[in-house]
């Protein structure tokens, strides 16, 4: 090789190393920011950002998570300058949520979890991770972390309403006791008859002033996490009308002792209370004179016909 040659090669290598080493100091200084700032121990009185979540809640009941909700204050120190540097959310510990490298976050913030993370069956956790930098003096910095975890349970499984005490059957009255059984604590239950606005329950209760005829009736209940269950709908039939009520006996009792027959009494004609006829008391009087009247009728008749009799004799 000659001289020429030797010379132009080492030129050409110690460019392409002097490069290449510009290359990787540049991408050392982008992955640590710091690099060239002396890291110190933390100053007292400083603070790392405080972490309230807001959504989920801590020892709570979901059928699903669809928002997570956090504050972030800021950090505080009494020497030089800080702020936040890095977030992150977790799920249980292992599955990465929502990560921010740097820049300020509105407060409070809300983000929606990826559709693909799947929210199981059961208890998780999720944990807020806050990293703030501070710097105290020139080229000098350090870092403090802060976290904050909630727990709380996926549950999408209805209750189960079963047992009701009201059946597929005709009944005689319109007072019919209702009870029945659920599988798991709920927020609350209730029922709906006859397809009406449902009624809330406290416990069993009674339906009362059930008319004749037929009628439906289904329990509703609605657990902590939301998850509405219910019952199967029940058409029963409501009759109380006399036909079907016992009828009162007829049969007379025989008598211990025979009755006495008492003579009935004629009624005066006359006396308190009693209107008589004024006529019943003439009646006999123009009876009498009639006759009277007639016999000398026929008396006088007679002596003038014997009479006239006796003057052609």
């Amino acid at each position: 090789m000659s001289k020429k040659t030797f010379m132009a090669t080492i030129i050409i290598t110690a460019f392409l190393v002097s490069t290449l080493g510009g290359a990787v100091t540049v991408e050392v200084a982008e992955a640590n920011p710091f690099m060239f700032y002396q890291k110190v121990s933390p100053i007292p009185g400083s603070s790392p950002s405080q972490i309230t979540i807001i959504a989920p809640q801590n020892n709570t009941v979901y059928n699903s998570i669809t928002i997570i909700t956090f504050n972030l204050n800021s950090p505080t120190t009494t020497v030089g300058s800080c702020n936040i540097y890095y977030t992150a959310v977790t799920l249980d510990n292992n599955t990465a949520l929502y990560s921010n490298n740097g820049g300020s976050l509105p407060q409070p913030f809300s983000f929606s979890p990826s559709p693909i993370i799947r929210f199981s069956e059961g208890k998780h956790s999720i944990t807020v991770y806050s990293q703030a930098v501070f710097f105290p003096a020139d080229k000098t910095y350090f870092y403090l972390d802060n976290s904050s975890t909630v727990y709380f349970t996926i549950d999408t499984t209805p209750p189960s309403i079963s047992n009701l005490s009201v059946m597929n059957k005709t009944y005689n009255s319109n007072m019919i006791p209702l009870s029945f059984n659920i599988n798991k604590p709920v927020l609350w239950s209730g029922y709906s008859l006859d397809n009406k606005t449902g009624l809330i329950l406290a416990g069993n209760t009674t339906l009362t002033g059930l008319s004749n005829g037929s009628h439906s009736i289904v329990v509703y209940a609605v657990d902590a996490a939301g998850n509405k269950g219910k019952s199967s709908v029940v058409y029963f039939t409501v009759e109380t009308s006399p036909s079907s009520s016992p009828s009162p006996s007829l049969a007379l009792s025989s008598p211990t002792e025979s009755p006495t027959l008492q003579p009935i009494p004629t009624p005066a004609f006359t006396g308190p209370n009693v209107v008589a006829d004024p006529m019943m008391d003439f009646t006999p009087t123009l009876m009498l004179l009639a006759v009277i009247t007639l016999t000398l009728a026929i008396g006088i008749v007679a002596y003038h016909y014997f009479k006239r009799i006796g003057k052609k004799n």
